[in-house]
């Protein structure tokens, strides 16, 4: 029987729509996007990168930690090959996240609980005094350029938890037109955060009178 209206049923059948839905379903996006090579090749490009920064920095004739040079070489990667960075990218990042959480824990397990309690109240004192200059900075940026409270919300979010809690508080307040913006400023802080950083902590301890250490 035809049904109502006249309409002909489809000559592709429920096969076909099946088909195409299950070719664009997101998780087998996501599959292919952590399969084996893609973290193989995300594992070999991070070694090459760290190898390349340790080699470069202890080929120069001045002391200089490899840190800011393996970041300067990753920048440049990502930015001679886009696709490449961006296939790599997600695979990446879980096998960074993987190893920072590795490195929180056997530092934590490395430590005692007694001076962190001894030290506990200083550590308090500086954390706050971070957020109320941080706080600070972001209410009076805003009210003196009237930039838009959820710029702001995301700007601090990018300066505090990095790129990807960023972009993840983005898309849960469904802020899309604001994704690519916090990303971007999370990374230039990733990019320039590590070279002003290294030259600010003699000078900090060159105000305090600290003493340091090679």
């Amino acid at each position: 029987l035809a049904p109502p209206g006249g309409a002909k049923p489809s000559p592709q059948g429920s096969s076909g729509g099946e088909k195409t839905e299950t070719s664009d379903r997101p998780d087998v996006q996501d599959q292919a996007a952590y399969s084996l090579p893609i973290i193989a090749g995300a594992l070999t490009a991070a070694s090459a990168l760290c190898l390349g920064g340790a080699t470069i920095a202890s080929l120069l004739p001045f002391q200089i930690s490899l840190i800011p040079i393996t970041t300067l070489l990753t920048l440049a990667f990502a930015t001679a090959r886009p696709q490449l960075s961006a296939r790599l990218a997600p695979a990446g990042a879980a096998l960074g996240t993987f190893c920072m959480q590795l490195f929180f824990g056997t530092t934590g397990a490395a430590g005692r609980i007694g001076p962190v309690i001894e030290r506990a109240p200083s550590l308090f004192f500086f954390s706050a005094v971070q957020i109320a200059v941080h706080f600070l900075f972001i209410t009076g940026t805003g009210f003196l350029f009237s930039i838009p409270l959820r710029s702001l919300l995301l700007a601090s979010n990018a300066n505090v938890g990095g790129p990807s809690t960023a972009a993840g508080m983005a898309t849960a307040k469904r802020w899309n037109d604001l994704k690519v913006q916090a990303l971007l400023v999370g990374i230039a802080g990733y990019a320039c955060g590590t070279f002003l950083a290294l030259p600010l902590f003699p000078l900090l301890c060159s105000i305090c009178s600290c003493q340091i250490r090679p």
